[in-house]
């Protein structure tokens, strides 16, 4: 707590400046408006927060498949380089909902639904600098899925993790809360929709258009279903498995074998999975 006064700072439970002795403003936590939020609705405003972070997840996971491969028909599955990137965005938009909204508004839309908000020790709102310490403190509270966070708030007297401690915030169950858990739940069914169809014009736009092969310019087959195939990392190679042949004309009785991923095949209602596909190699020459 910051005195007034001279500025110095102060533990959070004094009641005058341990630096000139003037009285401290009285802590919000120590109002009868402004209890501290029990930790098991912080718990559940936290799994309401990973249920829009995760909508996240899936609207930019489809997107990363369509771009880089991945895509399944129940929706897709990445590995290497490309699950690197989706959990990296991910990632930072997660961040960046923490960190904006409880700078702004003090609540992310679980926070808001349970009816609970962040605010400073010794003042209301806690402002970009502190919701910054508060979320990156996140790293270490976060290990163990928050069991660092919770023992800590578990044995603080203000419930407070590490973030809170650093950035001198506490979190509290606000008042009159109801329009504002009426307009989060509200937020959350619209993240939902938004995510189901931000997910279906994502596929819809990776599968409609396809990848074109740089040499060729061919656009994507169909198969008999009627169903869009897509020919991807399309490359040729003087045996099977070998490096790749450097570029110029082939000529008559060359041996060429063509690598490449194949995406879009169908599967029926036992399983079995139905491609047709034809692939034409016209020799420059004629």
């Amino acid at each position: 707590m910051r005195c007034p006064s001279c500025n110095a700072e102060n533990p959070d439970d004094a009641r005058t400046c341990t630096s000139c002795g003037s009285p401290l403003p009285v802590s919000l936590v120590e109002t009868a408006e402004v209890p501290v939020a029990r930790l098991r609705d912080r718990a559940f405003a936290a799994v309401l927060d990973m249920v829009v972070i995760g909508a996240v997840y899936v609207v930019v996971g489809s997107w990363v498949a369509g771009r880089w491969g991945g895509l399944t028909a129940q929706g897709f599955e990445l590995h290497g380089k490309p699950a690197l990137i989706a959990i990296g965005i991910t990632s930072l938009a997660g961040f960046l909902y923490y960190w904006i909204l409880e700078a702004t508004t003090g609540a992310t839309i679980g926070k808001a639904a349970l009816g609970i908000g962040v605010r400073g020790t010794s003042s209301g709102g806690i402002g970009i600098g502190p919701s910054l310490v508060r979320n990156a403190a996140r790293l270490i509270d976060a290990i163990g899925v928050y069991l660092v966070g919770f023992l800590i708030a578990r044995f603080s007297k203000r419930r407070q993790r590490l973030g809170d401690h650093l950035a001198h915030t506490i979190v509290v169950t606000l008042s009159a809360a109801r329009t504002g858990r009426l307009v989060a739940v509200a937020m959350l069914l619209l993240v939902a929709v938004v995510a189901g169809f931000g997910t279906s014009a994502v596929r819809r736009a990776a599968t409609g258009a396809g990848v074109r092969d740089a040499s060729s310019g061919e656009a994507p087959t169909t198969d008999a279903a009627g169903g869009s195939l897509r020919l991807e990392r399309l490359r040729w190679v003087d045996r099977e498995g070998g490096a790749e042949r450097p570029s110029g004309p082939y000529h008559a009785g060359d041996n060429v074998y063509a690598s490449y991923e194949l995406l879009g095949a169908k599967t029926d209602s036992q399983a079995r999975n139905d491609v047709a596909l034809s692939l034409s190699v016209i020799d420059p020459s004629g």
